[in-house]
């Protein structure tokens, strides 16, 4: 009787670790810190005028009323940085707000200034397998 007792409380004892251990196992970054550190890396890109880094945040689907698709922004982004117009680079995030619809999402407003002046950029990013990815964005320069 003793070893049965024994066993049915090992039993028992096994299925809670079991099921504790299946509700506090990590279930990986939400959406929204996926975003944020496709924004910030796009962010530490533009400072650092790292344009190889810069562009793996964007979807090879990119596409932008002026400068076409990915290669068309690649292109101008190493023109600005060969003219100079990126130097002394700030990126503020402060207020920008991420708004997440299935498997698209909008950051607005992302504050960037350089020597060319200032401007203000809504990303919008879609969710490609399970990375999100730039693909395309609106720029007010003033």
């Amino acid at each position: 009787m003793r070893k049965s007792a024994i066993a049915v409380m090992l039993v028992v004892l096994g299925g809670a670790v079991v099921v504790c251990g299946c509700a506090s196992t990590p279930q990986g970054p939400s959406d929204e810190e996926l975003i944020a550190e496709v924004v910030e890396g796009m962010k530490g890109a533009l400072v650092a005028q790292d344009l190889d880094t810069l562009m793996t945040f964007y979807s090879e689907n990119f596409e932008h009323w002026e400068y076409g698709d990915k290669a068309g922004l690649k292109n101008f982004m190493e023109e600005a940085i060969d003219m100079g117009y990126l130097e002394n680079a700030e990126v503020s995030t402060d207020k920008a707000e991420t708004t997440i619809e299935k498997d698209t999402a909008k950051v607005y407003p992302v504050e960037f200034a350089a020597s060319f002046g200032s401007a203000t950029i809504g990303v919008e990013l879609k969710k490609e397998g399970m990375a999100w990815l730039i693909t395309s964005m609106d720029i007010e320069i003033y």
